[in-house]
């Protein structure tokens, strides 16, 4: 996973998602949407296959200190940050950052 954090940093994705309309936390002690998609990411990476494997990350301290995390979104906060998706927003975020992956 540290060569994934490598690869990541190296392709800049943090700032280029930072110049996209995320949608924002409902609260003030909401998560960065960003942490929300990376830290998803790495759910996916390490083998989750639906919202509550993703919980895992909250238990890994490894990760959280390779990634720079205080702390890993829980399953209710993806479900909550991707629910305010629809096909347009799906559009204008997802097609751009896979071509910055990719």
């Amino acid at each position: 996973m540290r060569m994934m954090k490598i690869l990541l940093d190296k392709l800049e994705i943090k700032e280029y998602m930072k110049e996209i309309p995320l949608p924002k936390p409902g609260s003030n002690r909401g998560y960065n949407p960003i942490q929300i998609i990376e830290s998803f990411c790495v759910s996916i990476w390490i083998g989750a296959s639906r919202f509550a494997h993703s919980s895992w990350l909250r238990y890994d301290k490894v990760l959280k200190e390779i990634f720079n995390w205080k702390e890993a979104p829980s399953q209710s906060t993806y479900s909550r940050f991707f629910n305010k998706f629809n096909m347009q927003l799906n559009n204008e975020i997802f097609i751009g950052l896979n071509s910055c992956f990719f």
